[in-house]
């Protein structure tokens, strides 16, 4: 990749340079080659569904129901890579209730993805560079919260109870609106 790296013209990034112009802006000056923001790279609208495959599924019909009555709902996603007990998904449906949301593991996409949609995003970080997306997320463009761990540590448990009231938070809160 270095080889690969030093011989390119260009480097195509899944950011957008209003998000991050310090970084942007450090790496065009320091390094090579330049860097192009093309970010984010996600789908910005809702695709539109089929009548037939939009009646049958309950999922569906049970979103649209929801939105029918305003009441929010909260989406979870913690990628494809991360391991959550059985007793933590416990904790996790009974510490949720219907809100309006996104709790993440806060990787790069979604994060993007929240961002773009323009949800707030209570965030899970459980590895690699989720804990740096999260400190963004939360401390320097303050569209989301953090979950609190037993321990205080971004890979611990979180009690039904922490979760509820962080997802209260983040649904009431003026911070990430």
């Amino acid at each position: 990749m270095i080889i690969a790296l030093s011989k390119s013209y260009g480097l195509l990034v899944n950011s957008f340079y209003e998000l991050e112009p310090l970084y942007a802006e450090y790496w065009n000056r320091e390094s090579t080659p330049k860097a192009f923001c093309v970010g984010p790279l996600c789908i910005a609208r809702q695709q539109k569904m089929g009548p037939v495959l939009h009646q049958e599924c309950r999922w569906i019909k049970w979103l649209d129901q929801k939105l029918a009555q305003k009441k929010p709902v909260l989406y979870i996603a913690f990628g494809s890579q991360a391991e959550i007990s059985s007793t933590q998904l416990r904790e996790i449906a009974h510490g949720l209730e219907e809100s309006k949301g996104f709790l993440s593991h806060c990787g790069w996409n979604l994060l993007l993805e929240s961002i773009s949609a323009e949800v707030p995003i209570l965030t899970w970080p459980i590895m690699v560079k989720q804990p740096l997306n999260t400190k963004m997320a939360v401390e320097e463009i303050k569209i989301g919260l953090r979950v609190e761990t037993v321990n205080g540590t971004s890979n611990k448990f979180v009690p039904a109870e922490s979760l509820k009231n962080k997802v209260k938070e983040l649904l009431e809160g003026k911070e990430t609106r």
